[in-house]
């Protein structure tokens, strides 16, 4: 059972997963501060583009070599801010799971099924928000940015064991 919104998805799209700090927010009943979309397809990301841009009033405010980055004009935040949306540019994600590979702690790992308007979480999700613990998914893509995020977490409250730490070092 999950007490998350039933419908998550505020901006209509198909084809597409919205993971991470968004999902974890939402468990936490914290401010969202963006939205990280994850189209399963290359048809799945230009048609979650050509949403945003032209259904959802949004405006292209970056782009890289991993994201395009968008600002809405027609969706804000509880603070009446103008909500962002990143759409992730570098793969395609069939799964919640071929997303999380890339997540570095088990607190990231929930995700939406824009298609089936259903969550999926890693094992360790609740577990974790629930003891305020930072787990490393040691099949992060990502090892050293993870480093830089741990400060971040734990300024939110969230505790990292030694062991935990020195395993990542030592990996």
């Amino acid at each position: 059972m999950t007490r998350m919104q039933k419908e998550f998805d505020i901006f209509g799209l198909n084809d597409c997963f919205i993971a991470g700090g968004a999902i974890l927010s939402t468990a936490t009943k914290t401010k969202i501060n963006d939205y990280d979309i994850y189209p399963k397809s290359k048809k799945g990301f230009e048609d979650a583009v050509e949403a945003l841009m032209s259904e959802n009033g949004c405006y292209l405010i970056n782009a890289s070599n991993r994201a395009l980055t968008f600002k809405s004009n027609n969706h804000t935040n509880d603070n009446g801010e103008r909500i962002i949306v990143q759409v992730m540019s570098f793969d395609v994600f069939p799964t919640a799971e071929s997303i999380f590979e890339y997540f570095d702690f088990t607190v990231c790992m929930g995700a939406y099924d824009c298609d089936s308007k259903s969550y999926v979480f890693h094992e360790d999700f609740y577990p974790d928000i629930a003891s305020k613990t930072l787990r490393f998914n040691h099949k992060t893509k990502y090892p050293l940015n993870s480093l830089i995020r741990v400060s971040k977490y734990q300024t939110k409250g969230y505790y990292i064991s030694k062991l935990e730490r020195l395993y990542r070092d030592w990996e």
